[in-house]
């Protein structure tokens, strides 16, 4: 057997995870193969952990785009306490395409206050990391190299970049760290070192130029959908150089960043080709994956197609979400594992050789169990100890009326734990036994994405769950340990 790694980085961190939120435990001391479901692997400790997040999408009954996406989640010690934290994004109503500033949530911060388990305290106010703002995506990470994690938050809006003062608050620093203030609907946000010169630079992947006039325009013709992607403009993603000095360069042309258009989701940073250097993995949404390759001196060639990660198997450009990369198949090479749209496989990436990959999903049956459901974000993770890297893949539709438009799925369906049992051949695990979804079983949620955050004294992961919200029914979080 051979011992697949999981080799944490840096520029790993957050690329969007989605949210409903729920903590979830790893039940730890297991080294026999898991196979189908059974007992959780998980177990939800919502209700001690003190988390008590309720997400707002703002849904106005209009099915707009971006009330579709959910929120990011992301965990960090931000005070420097050897505790992991926990931030979470939200959104906020919409009122006639302007943001109804009286009732305007805020994001979340909640600080870990227990060495000997999962406790925490909400702290979004004092810590002043309450941005108010429709919030999709979050990146933590010290772009200014003083020791304190930085947030930076991608939005339906301006985006946002918050800096840890080092005394348990933050300073929203967007404008005069140069991060410009531009209207965007960006989704994947990832810190990395793409020039080589020890400072964090920030990538931002960026969606579709959405807008109510374009919306009620084409929503005749959509239905019974909502309009999608397809229905408005591609926008290229965004490259941040960092000066060195606590600002950012914008430098999305010159790197070759801002040249490609593309619906981007979800989105990974990592030295993919083994050449030393930071590459970027997007997913795109109905349209081929980018693979931005870089030639180490952060200006990058757009090569998915030569790579062989643009498309499926069947050579379709599936409707990628979320993506993680760790190398399954021990050549030293990362692969990626990229979820996607109802009745379509994930695709799973693995390398032939330096910079050639194929989609061997089917052959694994990795996707076995979600094809038929829209999938959102996953975690490639040894959930049972046995040396094999297993993956944790997070569905459920975006409409509630999905049942009846597309049978053989639903608005809240199972997530799957997917077990290595062996030479990459995967099949289900239970997620979690007892635990709780808006009433209902945790394992049955509309769960858009995750974060892990390691529960310190333990040496075992949480999970924050993230999921979907509808306006006053609203999901609180889940936390599964």
């Amino acid at each position: 057997m051979v011992n697949r790694k999981r080799t944490v980085r840096w520029h790993r961190l957050l690329t969007i995870p989605w949210l409903l939120a729920g903590v979830v435990s790893w039940q730890a001391g297991r080294s026999e193969r898991q196979g189908h479901a059974g007992e959780g692997l998980f177990r939800d400790v919502t209700d001690q952990s003190g988390i008590d997040f309720v997400h707002e999408d703002g849904a106005t009954g209009q099915q707009f785009l971006v009330e579709f996406m959910g929120a990011g989640v992301a965990s960090l010690d931000y005070d420097l306490d050897g505790l992991m934290d926990v931030y979470f994004c939200n959104g906020h109503p919409l009122q006639s395409g302007e943001v109804a500033g009286q009732s305007i949530p805020g994001n979340a911060m909640f600080r870990n206050i227990s060495r000997s388990g999962l406790a925490f305290s909400r702290v979004s106010a004092m810590s002043r990391a309450d941005v108010r703002a429709y919030s999709l995506g979050v990146t933590a990470a010290d772009y200014d190299n003083d020791g304190f994690p930085d947030l930076a938050i991608s939005n339906y809006g301006k985006n946002t970049l918050l800096h840890n003062n080092g005394d348990g608050t933050f300073t929203e620093v967007t404008g005069t760290a140069g991060i410009d203030d531009e209207q965007r609907f960006s989704a994947g946000i990832n810190f990395a070192d793409v020039d080589g010169d020890g400072d964090l630079d920030l990538f931002i992947a960026n969606y579709v130029d959405f807008t109510l006039e374009r919306h009620r325009e084409v929503a005749p013709g959509a239905f019974p959908y909502p309009p999608g992607p397809k229905d408005f403009p591609h926008l290229a993603d965004s490259l941040y150089v960092n000066q060195g000095d606590g600002t950012f360069r914008n430098a999305s042309r010159e790197s070759g960043i801002g040249l490609v258009a593309g619906p981007s989701m979800g989105s990974i940073a990592g030295d993919f080709d083994r050449d030393g250097d930071v590459d970027l993995f997007v997913c795109c949404d109905g349209m081929p994956n980018h693979l931005f390759e870089n030639d180490g001196s952060g200006r990058f060639v757009e090569s998915a197609f030569v790579w062989g990660v643009a498309l499926d198997a069947t050579g379709a450009a599936n409707g990628s979400m979320g993506v993680d990369a760790a190398d399954l198949n021990g050549d030293g090479y990362d692969d990626f594992l990229v979820t996607d749209y109802t009745r379509q496989w994930p695709m799973l990436f693995l390398s032939l050789d330096r910079g050639v990959y194929e989609d061997a999903a089917r052959r694994t049956q990795i996707g076995a169990m979600v094809a038929p459901h829209v999938n959102w974000t996953a975690a490639l993770f040894d959930v049972d100890n046995d040396g094999d890297l297993d993956a944790l893949i997070c569905n459920g539709h975006f409409l509630r009326q999905a049942k009846q438009l597309e049978p053989g799925t639903d608005f809240a369906v199972e997530d799957v734990v997917m077990i290595d049992q062996g030479g990459l051949r995967f099949a289900p695990g239970r997620l979690s036994r007892g635990g709780r979804c808006n009433g209902g079983e945790l394992s049955r949620c509309c769960v858009r994405g995750f974060r892990f955050g390691w529960r310190c004294g333990r040496g075992r992961p949480a999970v924050w769950c993230s999921g979907a919200s509808f306006g006053k029914s609203s999901l609180p979080l889940a936390v599964v340990r």
